[in-house]
């Protein structure tokens, strides 16, 4: 089984199911805009399972793509304080959506089946945040790989008022989903 990601939060989930499994981190262009968001995080899971299917043919691959939309728009991953700071300032007291598009399946001519793709989407609703606030997250926090420029897991509760669906899925990985596919579709040996 392979993990396809770097993501130290999608290894710690997935390693909660208890399956041996490696790593591979895909050498993909991901997208980042010209899609819907649903659309796009599918389209990025399914060019990194395309990349490892390509090296690992007799593997199973998971792959996974997380973005946070608000307004129709994806916020990604901030490329520094000051823009961590606008991401906050943006999403204080709003909702948004976080998806995370997926692939779990076995490397095989072709895309993999309908099935074995999907998208999972969570809602979070931000309490009104402070300057100070934000600096306070931003003080605890190393936002530059989280999309939203957050981590519900990691001092979330200084900014999160509520959220509505997977927990998992606003970390980078659905696993209710991902058990789902490995346990009723007898992906594993």
């Amino acid at each position: 089984m392979i993990l396809a990601s770097q993501s130290p939060r999608r290894r710690r989930l997935f390693a909660t199911l208890g399956f041996p499994f490696r790593c591979m981190h895909p050498m993909v262009d991901e997208l980042s805009s010209g899609m819907l968001p649903r659309d796009l995080v599918q389209e990025n899971a399914l060019r990194k399972w395309r990349w490892c299917c390509e090296r690992e043919p007799d593997a199973l691959i998971l792959t996974a793509d997380t973005a946070v939309e608000i307004d129709g728009e994806i916020l990604g991953k901030p490329r520094s304080r000051a823009e961590a700071e606008m991401m906050l300032h943006r999403e204080s007291g709003r909702l948004q959506a976080v998806h995370t598009g997926y692939v779990l399946a076995r490397a095989e001519e072709g895309d993999p089946p309908v099935a074995s793709c999907g998208v999972v989407t969570s809602w979070v609703t931000f309490k009104r945040l402070s300057a100070e606030d934000i600096r306070v997250y931003l003080d605890r926090v190393q936002p530059y790989d989280r999309a939203g420029a957050y981590d519900i897991d990691e001092s979330g509760d200084l900014l999160v008022e509520s959220y509505t669906g997977s927990r998992t899925n606003v970390m980078g990985l659905p696993l209710e989903r991902i058990q789902e596919l490995l346990f009723c579709k007898k992906l594993l040996p």
